[in-house]
């Protein structure tokens, strides 16, 4: 499976395109700021749990010629721009829940669409940690403050409890 991401600055989501996801069918979803934010809470939470490597055991983005693509299994090419989502908006479909289930080896998540079955992606361990780092990249792309964010899911505070008079 390869996949692309794209940040559209009008629509403040992130454009994530699928090829030969099932069957051979491409998708295009659109994500928000607090799904994707769930998706790197997630990918964080699987990635801290399994055993730590170096970044030199991490996968390389790969040169490719303009235009071009890496066709591997797991291959992601990350570009942004907001005028670079903005041909593809039709076909995009919008995301309405996002799950996610632990692997013995990583991390399955199950997005959910106006489509009878949810897209399910399932990230085990170089492909694990080449989405978490997409995740990152496009966050930091977008100018969302991912690690704040994190923060705040990490350490939720609880409402002040009120007395009545």
């Amino acid at each position: 499976m390869r996949m692309q991401g794209l940040y559209d600055s009008g629509q403040d989501r992130i454009l994530l395109r699928l090829w030969d996801v099932t069957g051979g069918e491409d998708t295009a979803l659109w994500l928000t700021r607090r799904q994707w934010t769930e998706i790197a809470a997630a990918c964080k939470r699987v990635g801290a749990s399994t055993e730590p490597r170096s970044k030199s055991d991490r996968p390389r983005k790969s040169m490719t010629p303009a235009g071009g693509s890496t066709g591997g299994p797991g291959s992601a090419k990350s570009t942004g721009g907001p005028g670079g989502a903005k041909s593809t908006a039709v076909s995009a479909r919008l995301v309405s829940g996002v799950r996610f289930r632990r692997l013995p080896s990583g991390l399955r998540i199950e997005i959910a669409t106006e489509a009878p079955t949810p897209l399910a992606l399932n990230l085990t361990g170089d492909n694990l940690a080449f989405f978490a780092d997409l995740v990152e990249r496009l966050a930091a792309k977008a100018k969302w403050d991912l690690p704040a964010a994190l923060a705040r899911l990490d350490n939720p505070v609880a409402p002040k409890k009120r007395m009545l008079h």
